[in-house]
């Protein structure tokens, strides 16, 4: 599975680390589904996922409502797609679809985009990083 390194990072430590911790857990369920691991394991690992994306977009747009903006509507709205998302592969894969396997690749590729066009506003609208 793609492992995005630092490509995605956006230049706000919180926001770099959560993007990371998503595209980590992305990786633990692949590699879950690689060794044909136990389904409540994969179960748990996507209710982890969901809740680490849930927060992160929380922050995302609490950085958005300190720049000044009130959170973007289209913003929030992939944030509800992209979660949208994640319940149904919960439910394909509650259900016993093997087809919740894609829908994870597509998400994860999804998110990379969701990255690209979205929250590199965040980084323009928070300005230049603090020193370290």
């Amino acid at each position: 599975m793609f492992d995005p390194g630092d490509l995605f990072n956006i230049g706000i430590p919180e926001i770099d680390k959560e993007h990371e911790a998503i595209f980590g857990l992305c990786r633990e369920i692949h590699n879950e589904l690689l060794r044909d691991g136990p389904r409540e394991s994969i179960v748990q690992a996507i209710k982890k996922l969901t809740a680490t994306a849930e927060s992160h977009f929380d922050n995302e747009e609490r950085i958005f409502a300190a720049a000044g903006q009130a959170g973007p509507d289209r913003h929030r709205k992939e944030h509800i797609r992209l979660l949208e998302t994640l319940a149904a592969i919960m439910k394909k894969v509650e259900t016993g679809s093997r087809s919740w396997r894609r829908d994870l690749i597509g998400f994860t590729d999804v998110m990379q985009r969701h990255i690209i066009t979205f929250d590199f506003e965040l980084k323009e609208m928070a300005g230049p990083p603090a020193d370290k």
